[in-house]
């Protein structure tokens, strides 16, 4: 296939189409219900589906049967009607590398696997503000598994909002330009103020990173835009 699109729950998502029809769209845990307009192909449940039924979306599972979609899982989980534990030891056989901090690290492993021409990353951000995927190494993970499938001649697209291969006002040519800020940004609620959603305040930009005019909040019901940056 010439491409896999990887859908995670940042607010670049909202720049994720919602089909491709030159290879699939891989969806995240729970959140894959959530996704209506877009149609995903597979998705990738690696946390303990009891704690994602219990403490994210008690309907998970019946959603995720009337996807009808393959969903990749730790371990067997009859639950699901189509359900595929996911193939560690392949993937082991295939990197020879342990290094799995978080679900989106074993998509891109297993989609570089499957040798398509482009993997995108949308909903994929690591930003600075989100805790312990930013401080937890989990960044640096899955900076890792880009390089992996740029080492085999796969491009990698991540959106300008995402700070994957990027450093908090810093540039990342290291003795060629100043310090600078990271493109993207524009205001980051407080992480005390954002509720169980974890809601962001950013500007949408173009693929040339140019920002549009409007900014827009991520909100689980999709973008939401909020009027024009000051």
């Amino acid at each position: 296939m010439k491409r896999i699109v990887i859908l995670g729950g940042g607010p670049s998502q909202y720049k994720c189409p919602n089909t491709v029809d030159d290879g699939e769209i891989w969806g995240i845990n729970s959140l894959a219900v959530s996704y209506e307009k877009i149609k995903l192909d597979r998705v990738f449940l690696m946390h303990d589906i009891l704690s994602e039924i219990l403490f994210k979306n008690h309907r998970v599972v019946g959603k995720l049967n009337d996807m009808g979609v393959p969903v990749y899982t730790a371990g067997p989980a009859p639950i699901l009607d189509n359900n595929v534990p996911f193939p560690l030891a392949e993937v082991m056989d295939e990197f020879g590398v342990a290094f799995f901090l978080n679900t989106i690290a074993y998509m891109i492993a297993f989609a570089v696997m499957q040798k398509p021409e482009e993997i995108h990353l949308y909903g994929v951000d690591m930003r600075p503000d989100s805790g312990y995927e930013h401080h937890g190494q989990e960044k640096g993970c899955i900076e890792f598994w880009c390089g992996v499938a740029t080492g085999r001649n796969i491009r990698v697209f991540i959106p300008p909002e995402s700070f994957v291969m990027k450093r908090t006002m810093v540039s990342n040519w290291y003795a060629f330009k100043p310090i600078m800020s990271a493109q993207g940004a524009v205001e980051l609620v407080q992480q005390s103020d954002r509720g169980r959603y974890k809601r962001y305040r950013i500007a949408p930009c173009d693929e040339d990173g140019n920002e549009f005019g409007n900014a827009v909040m991520i909100t689980p019901d999709g973008p939401k835009y909020i009027g024009v940056i000051k």
